[in-house]
């Protein structure tokens, strides 16, 4: 299921009662939260490395943003549900694509790619981001 749909559905939310554009606002506006839900795992996850590191300049940020990235798509392939080939299908972009993102060779994903890799990751991962949509909406059940 996808991550607005999950978020819906806890919220018991009737996704036809929006516009097209009101659904688009709203599933960016999640998008950014979530982002930022797993950042701040991310970075817990590396904090002495990056405390060490003490990144600051718009490069080191790119660089973190790939190994954030990376971060997710080593977190589908430890579920073992997917393979790189696999991931390239499911979010339908060329394996290629996926490979060279994984081996460091693109550096630059588009925000699309992004919010596919988010995407699958919440299927996943679904009991992660029901706890994330508990801190982004602490009243949500």
């Amino acid at each position: 299921m996808a991550t607005m749909e999950l978020l819906f559905n806890l919220l018991d939310i009737n996704l036809s009662i929006f516009k097209k554009n009101e659904k688009m606002l709203i599933e960016y506006y999640f998008f950014t939260c979530f982002c930022k839900e797993l950042l701040t795992i991310f970075y817990s996850s590396r904090k002495e490395y990056l405390d060490a590191a003490k990144f600051y300049t718009e490069k080191e940020d790119t660089m973190i943003d790939i190994d954030f990235l990376l971060f997710l798509i080593n977190d589908i392939l430890s579920t073992e549900e997917y393979s790189l080939a696999g991931i390239a299908n499911h979010i339908h972009v060329p394996e290629e694509v996926i490979y060279d993102l994984f081996y460091g060779l693109h550096k630059n994903p588009s925000l699309t790619l992004w919010k596919k890799v988010i995407e699958l990751h919440s299927t996943v991962r679904q009991d992660l981001y029901r706890s994330l949509i508990k801190k982004i909406i602490p009243h949500s059940s």
